[in-house]
């Protein structure tokens, strides 16, 4: 099985897949010319800064339409030059195909990035059998994703920022999309939300998403299973993807 799982905190996002995960996808909210985005991070280490990640976009109207990626599904992308990587990389040359539409460079949306990479994981060949290639868990953990002063409202608020890569998530054919939570006792990290079923129905509601029905054996987060065998299957088919990668 897949066991596919994006992971989504503040300052970064990470995909699980075949019973391990994907590097850390880094990210902040920043402003450029067309709006208020949440921006593609490189960085070193945790603690790093980090530099801006720019890409290929079309432009419509003054409007970035859609990333451009490669015949592999590879985005057009490179870190940014000077401090922070504030000025964009000279991209255009990279093109094999000549395109009609007007292209750009920006700075690289999380979202682009992320749902390129959940999509690899997706297609990955295993030998692990997949028969769940159209499920995700989304992992929404609020102490997080919120501030330590935040409240309720404020965190759905915060929430409904992500709800633009949810629709690209639905937008692909996933069809069982599940949230979960994995903090334990939220009180304990200082935010007081309330009745913890009822936040998570209004994490549904919030991200345009219907509760999916439950099945059995549900509630391992991320391995549905304890089998041996299966695990050491997972383990296989992960570092397989992971060497194909490099």
């Amino acid at each position: 099985m897949l066991n596919l799982s994006l992971q989504i905190t503040k300052n970064y996002m990470v995909i699980g897949a075949f019973g391990g995960f994907s590097k850390n996808f880094y990210y902040r909210a920043a402003p450029d010319l067309y709006e208020s985005r949440y921006i593609s991070l490189h960085k070193e280490y945790e603690d790093d800064a980090g530099r801006i990640v720019w890409a290929l976009y079309s432009e419509k109207n003054g409007i970035l339409d859609s990333v451009i990626a490669d015949e592999n599904n590879d985005i057009y992308s490179a870190i940014g030059q000077g401090e922070g990587g504030i000025w964009p990389p000279h991209l255009k040359h990279r093109l094999t195909q000549h395109r009609n539409e007007k292209i750009v460079v920006a700075p690289l949306s999380i979202f682009d990035e992320v749902f390129k990479e959940l999509l690899k994981y997706r297609h990955a060949p295993s030998y692990a059998p997949k028969y769940d290639t159209n499920d995700i868990v989304i992992v929404l953990d609020p102490d997080k994703i919120a501030e330590p002063n935040d409240n309720r409202e404020n965190f759905l608020k915060k929430l409904q920022s992500y709800k633009p890569l949810i629709q690209m998530i639905k937008d692909a054919g996933f069809t069982y999309i599940d949230i979960a939570i994995t903090t334990h006792n939220i009180k304990e990290t200082g935010l007081d939300y309330g009745d913890i079923a009822i936040l998570v129905q209004d994490m549904y509601k919030t991200l345009g998403l219907e509760t999916p029905p439950k099945r059995e054996g549900q509630g391992k987060l991320l391995l549905r299973t304890t089998d041996k065998k299966y695990l050491e299957e997972c383990e296989k088919a992960y570092l397989e993807f992971k060497n194909q990668k490099k």
